[in-house]
């Protein structure tokens, strides 16, 4: 496993595209010489005030490491380190992106993405614009990893991903010489919610109580919290689903390097997230990496749900078959 490298800032770059997400990242250039997107620990929602995301740095972060362990086509994250020096010499971070204090940021290295508007194809085809499937069919039979389609799918269940399905953005597409390649960014929203009380998301149970998986009918939770939105499959995952091929398991393989994972493993992933950025600090961090072993024996059962419900376009129903569990090595 690759260690996240500590990084300086040597010079604001003026967002081109204004300000993207909720978070309003900062673009810079670091010492290693790569751009990044730079992540303050506070969002803004259209006109209200900066609101604080007091977990979704630890989570994004926690995210990022465990998808690297399970081969996820994702962007190269590090942490940046911000003086005093610099929110006086580059006043935006304060003022624009309410970066406010010195300290350690998220920071997620900014990749050259494709001009084709996919928003844009994926509102024509809601609308029923004549050849909008076709241009969407296109766009994704060029692209080079359509198998890692299913893995962002169980990584985004096995986390608890709250937002991929409802927003585009959360997926970014890389030009290749062949065609496109997809990559899964902004994990903020894991673990049900950027907020560690989660209040903003389910009023009836605390995060607490989501994370100890004391929810009934887990299966049909789960998939509803990830996957929709108001009850109806989200948009995103629309678009993605006809290209899940249900010939074996697509899911088979990740499950098989999720269920060798161990609580020191993971640990270890944890132990990289900045004490700062918890509330709760080590509890916080047992609170996750309880959740995510329990999750991981849960994971076939709510996917099999999912193919008994017919929420995948192409399967043929029935169960799938899973990997032996007997390698699993949780302790």
């Amino acid at each position: 496993m690759i260690f996240i490298k500590i990084l300086n800032i040597e010079s604001y770059l003026k967002p081109k595209d204004g300000l993207p997400g909720v978070s309003h990242p900062a673009k810079i250039l670091a010492s290693d010489g790569k751009e990044y997107f730079l992540k303050g620990h506070y969002g803004k929602f259209r006109d209200s005030d900066w609101v604080h995301l007091e977990a979704a740095s630890a989570q994004e972060l926690f995210a990022y490491k465990l998808a690297e362990v399970l081969s996820l086509p994702i962007v190269n994250v590090a942490l940046v380190k911000i003086e005093e020096t610099d929110l006086e010499v580059y006043s935006e971070l304060r003022f624009t992106h309410h970066i406010m204090e010195k300290g350690l940021y998220l920071a997620v290295e900014a990749v050259e993405t494709t001009t084709q508007n996919l928003d844009l194809l994926l509102k024509e085809k809601n609308l029923g614009i004549p050849h909008s499937r076709k241009k969407v069919n296109n766009f994704f039979n060029k692209l080079d990893n359509k198998e890692d389609i299913p893995k962002i799918l169980y990584f985004d269940l096995l986390t608890a991903n709250i937002d991929r399905y409802r927003n585009l953005g959360n997926l970014i597409f890389k030009k290749t010489n062949t065609g496109n390649y997809i990559l899964a960014i902004d994990f903020g929203y894991c673990f049900f919610g950027p907020y560690w009380s989660s209040k903003e998301y389910y009023h009836d149970v605390s995060k607490r109580d989501l994370l100890l998986l004391n929810k009934s009918n887990w299966e049909s939770f789960i998939l509803k919290a990830c996957l929709m939105n108001n009850y109806f499959l989200g948009s995103v995952f629309n678009l993605l689903n006809p290209f899940i091929d249900f010939k074996e398991n697509p899911f088979a393989n990740i499950h098989s390097i999720a269920l060798n994972l161990t609580s020191n493993n993971i640990a270890d992933m944890l132990k990289e997230v900045p004490d700062s950025w918890l509330v709760e600090g080590n509890h916080q961090r047992n609170m996750y990496l309880n959740f995510l072993l329990n999750q991981i024996k849960r994971m076939p059962g709510i996917l099999n749900y999912a193919v008994s419900q017919r929420l995948f376009v192409n399967n043929k129903g029935g169960i799938l078959t899973w990997p032996k569990e007997q390698s699993m090595l949780v302790q």
